[in-house]
């Protein structure tokens, strides 16, 4: 701080000998300039005590001001700057002036002095002087987008600055958003005067995000053979397309968000844009919920996007052959194919299974018909299973399971097993070889040959039936043992409740438990009545020959059997009181 003053005289030697024994030194150890005079009035002296820099000290000195209170009133007296020094900062001044909290200011005075920017008076009348604390000047920028802070010195005895007071000065000032609480922290820390702190800044807008879509499938297909999570290849499965089941979700869009408004320092609101919305694709054989935003399948088959649609077609069409160039085939849905199909593949479909071209050495597996325009060389290899119906010219040994009916023209040297009838019927209409299981009835033309070909024929429960009773009549003892174990179990924990987590989760997979166990005895019980009753009637069971059954055939009905020893014509075969019985033809 500067010593500093102004000395007023008739002349200027006596100026020069007030500030002389005023700062108590000679004038080569002051820095003095006399002002002009108003109007011919007295001489103004400005003494500045120079220090150990000597002239460098006020050779380019800012301009600064002092306030100092007396009986008299209150004294202002500005030094101006000197060299290239800063002139007076007046928003600085006037900063410090309001901390000084003055009363009855002559602002005309004032004004006065401040254009003038030197000399001194009195500004206001006698009043006790408040102490300044360290304080803080804040500005900001036209757009509200920075904020700042100078910190101003304080009087002596007056308070230092700290962190709360400088969020008061803040809040004072309007400030209200983007405020930069480590700046505020480093500003305190390092209490640099004057020094401009950059403290808040705009809280710009945050545009909304977009809508998009999520893709729950597979949307590009390599057609090369799939690998499985052991890092075996499967050249016989090829990478073609994708199925899906009724119900799942097959798209899901993630709405656009309205986006996040900014706020300038003083906490005007600055408009967000909201994010766009995205069209949901169109399609076939697919739902879309309520609120827009989820794809589910209709049905199930092989998902197809295209063209901003999706497609879910419940029929797999292969127009040519299914060879290496299809591989196997496991679809939700039914498959065609036009061609035949090569040895070795395996085609599986919930659905229906329809080829136009012959089978070789291949496993069809289908949850509804098989349907087979001209037949199907197995090899020895081949399978064809079906849930519903097996219909095909010929077969030939091929191990063929159906839920239903199985209807051929011949069948060779094949392990046959249908849950209802098998039909022989056609130019030919003959079983030759092998063996063949039926529930209920099996007509044919020709049963054997001439050659007399061991030909099994098996007319009442499957094997697959029988296998069903024996696990049925296994569960129908264990499940009433468990169901009493898991009952005592819950009235035990419905007696003794708690709020443990464990044992409230315990109660609830009991409760669960108990009640799938007795919904499984009330269906298995009801399941193995209708194939005991099933079982009960197999003794009606028939076979029935438009033409010829030849020695070789050996026939079980029930549980009667009967070997054809020689060569019978036009005719049906029964239990009559226990034995099969041969008699005339009944079809």
């Amino acid at each position: 701080m500067i010593e500093a003053k102004y000395f007023s005289a008739a002349k200027q030697e006596l100026c020069l000998s007030a500030a002389e024994e005023f700062f108590q030194a000679d004038r080569k150890s002051l820095f003095h300039r006399f002002m002009p005079a108003e109007g011919g009035g007295e001489a103004v002296l400005l003494a500045i005590k120079l220090g150990e820099q000597g002239l460098a000290q006020v050779e380019n000195m800012d301009a600064v001001f002092k306030l100092s209170f007396n009986d008299q009133g209150v004294m202002l007296e500005l030094f101006p700057a000197q060299g290239r020094g800063k002139a007076l900062d007046a928003d600085r001044f006037a900063a410090y002036l309001r901390c000084k909290g003055l009363q009855n200011t002559d602002k005309a005075l004032l004004e006065k002095l401040l254009e003038r920017a030197w000399g001194h008076a009195l500004i206001a009348p006698a009043q006790e002087e408040q102490i300044v604390d360290e304080h803080v000047l804040v500005t900001v920028d036209d757009n509200e987008q920075n904020a700042f802070i100078k910190i101003m010195p304080g009087d002596a005895g007056g308070k230092p600055l700290d962190t709360d007071t400088v969020r008061q000065y803040l809040t004072e000032a309007g400030v209200t958003h983007g405020v930069d609480e480590e700046a505020l922290q480093r500003l305190v820390d390092e209490r640099i005067l004057y020094k401009s702190y950059t403290v808040a800044s705009l809280i710009p807008p945050q545009a909304g995000e977009d809508a998009y879509l999520q893709f729950h499938f597979r949307r590009e297909f390599s057609g090369r053979p799939k690998e499985d999570d052991a890092g075996r290849v499967d050249y016989r499965t090829l990478d073609l397309f994708e199925s899906v089941s009724k119900g799942q979700t097959l798209v899901t869009r993630i709405p656009a968000m309205p986006g996040i408004p900014g706020y300038t320092v003083k906490g005007r609101e600055l408009a967000a844009e909201a994010g766009k919305n995205v069209a949901m694709p169109t399609g076939k054989n697919i739902s879309i919920s309520d609120d827009g935003n989820t794809m589910t399948a209709a049905a199930g088959g092989m998902v197809v996007y295209s063209g901003n649609s999706v497609n879910v077609s419940n029929v797999y069409n292969v127009a040519g052959n299914a060879d290496m160039k299809v591989g196997n085939i496991d679809f939700d849905g039914s498959v065609i194919i036009g061609g035949t199909v090569i040895p070795g593949l395996t085609i599986k479909a919930s659905g229906n299974i329809e080829v136009g071209g012959v089978v070789e050495g291949s496993t069809l597996i289908a949850g509804g018909n098989i349907m087979l325009h001209r037949g199907m060389q197995g090899m020895h290899r081949g399978t064809l299973k079906a849930g519903g119906n097996i219909t095909a010219n010929y077969i030939e040994r091929t191990t063929v399971l159906a839920g239903n009916n199985i209807t051929a023209n011949t069948i060779s040297h094949s392990t046959v097993e249908a849950g209802n009838n098998l039909y022989l019927s056609g130019r030919n209409g003959s079983l030759l070889g092998g063996s063949a299981r039926v529930s209920n009835m099996l007509s044919a033309q020709v049963l054997g040959s001439a050659m007399e070909m061991t030909t099994e024929i098996e007319v009442g429960l499957v094997p697959h039936k029988r296998e069903r009773i024996s696990f049925l009549q296994l569960e129908l003892k264990r499940l009433p043992m468990e169901i009493e174990k898991l009952a005592t179990i819950a009235n035990y924990l419905e007696r003794n409740p708690s709020d443990d987590i464990k044992k409230v989760s315990m109660r609830f997979t009991v409760n669960q438990s108990l009640q799938h166990n007795t919904q499984l005895l009330a269906e298995y019980t009801e399941e193995l009545e209708q194939l005991l009753e099933e079982s009960a009637n197999a003794i009606h069971g028939k076979v029935h020959v438009s033409n010829t059954a030849y020695p070789g055939v050996r026939l079980t009905i029930a549980s009667a059997v009967y070997k054809v020893e020689r060569v019978s014509e036009h005719c049906s075969f029964h239990v009559v009181n226990g034995e099969v019985s041969l008699g005339i033809y009944e079809g």
